[in-house]
C-alpha cells in the first residue's frame, strides 16, 4: 500500500525519485538473488567477477519504458546452483557501480584481502573509500559476504598443525608365548606391590664398637671424621673443604694438621 501511495503522489507531483533495492539469500546449494532499481550484486569465483543480474537502469530505453509502462519498478528474482568455488559477494547501490566496474571490485577484495587477511566490515570500508577517491557524486552503501569454505578465505587461513595419531600394530602372539608374558607381568606387578620389608637390628642385639688404637707418642687418636665440631663462624662444607685440603678444581690434595 505504502507503494502504491508513492506511486500516486509522484504521479501527481510529477516526482521522478525512486528507491531500489537487492537482497541475497544462501542455503546450502543456491544462492537466490532479488533487486528492484540500480542497486547490484555480484560474486566472485575463484577471484573471477561473475554476473549474477541485471540491475533496473532507468538511463537505458527498454529499462525506462519498461519502468513507465508498470507505473514502477518490480523486482526480478534469479537463483544459481553453488559449485564450491565460490569467494564471496558484494551488494552495493550505484554509487560505487557508476566509476568502479564489477571486474575491478573483485580484484579490489581479492588483493585487500591478501594484504591485510578478511575482513568483511573493513574490506567494504575500502571500496567505499576508493569510490570516493573516484568521485563517486552518489550514496553509497555496501555489503560483503564471504564464504568461509570457498577457495580465497581457504588460502588465507593459516596451515593448521598435523595431528600425528600412533595406531598400534597388531603381532600375532603364540599361546604359549602369552601364557609366559603374563606371567611375568604378574610377577613384576606383585614385586611392586609387595616390596621386601627392611631388616632392623632386635633390640638385644649387640652392635660392634670400633676399637680405638692408640699412637706412638701417646697422644689420643684424630677423631673420626663424623664426630667432628664446625668451629664457631665456619659452615660445615667450609670445614670440611679445609680439612681435606679441596682446591677450587675440587682436587683433594694431601695435607695434615699441623698442632
Amino acid at each position: 500500500q505504502t507503494d502504491k501511495n508513492f506511486v500516486q503522489k509522484a504521479n501527481r507531483e510529477n516526482l521522478r525519485s525512486g528507491t531500489t533495492s537487492v537482497v541475497i539469500m544462501i542455503t546450502s546449494t543456491h544462492l537466490h538473488v532479488g533487486w528492484v532499481g540500480d542497486s547490484q550484486a555480484i560474486l566472485a569465483r575463484n577471484q573471477t567477477h561473475i554476473d549474477i543480474m541485471t540491475p533496473h537502469k532507468p538511463d537505458r530505453e527498454d529499462e525506462k519504458k519498461r519502468i513507465e509502462d508498470l507505473g514502477g519498478g518490480q523486482p526480478d528474482v534469479k537463483s544459481l546452483l553453488l559449485d564450491g568455488t565460490e569467494d564471496f559477494v558484494v551488494i552495493a547501490c550505484d554509487g560505487l557501480w557508476d566509476v568502479i566496474p564489477p571486474w575491478e571490485a573483485v580484484e579490489l577484495v581479492v588483493d585487500y584481502v591478501k594484504d591485510f587477511g578478511v575482513d568483511a566490515d573493513k574490506t567494504a570500508k575500502h571500496l567505499v573509500t576508493q569510490a570516493v577517491d573516484r568521485g563517486s557524486q552518489d550514496n553509497i552503501t555496501i555489503i560483503i559476504v564471504f564464504f568461509e569454505d570457498g577457495p580465497l578465505v581457504t588460502s588465507c587461513r593459516p596451515p593448521k598443525e598435523e595431528e600425528s595419531a600412533i595406531f598400534p600394530i597388531p603381532i600375532a602372539v603364540s599361546p604359549e608365548a602369552q601364557a609366559i608374558l603374563e606371567r611375568l607381568d604378574r610377577s613384576v606387578r606383585g614385586a611392586q606391590e609387595s616390596p621386601e620389608p627392611a631388616v632392623e637390628p632386635s633390640p638385644d642385639q649387640e652392635v660392634p664398637i670400633p676399637e680405638t688404637r692408640a699412637t706412638t707418642n701417646g697422644s689420643r687418636p684424630p677423631t673420626p671424621r663424623s664426630e667432628r665440631t664446625t668451629p664457631r663462624g665456619e659452615t660445615p662444607q667450609k670445614q670440611d673443604c679445609m680439612s681435606r685440603g679441596v682446591t677450587p678444581h675440587g682436587l683433594v690434595t694431601d695435607t695434615a694438621e699441623v698442632k
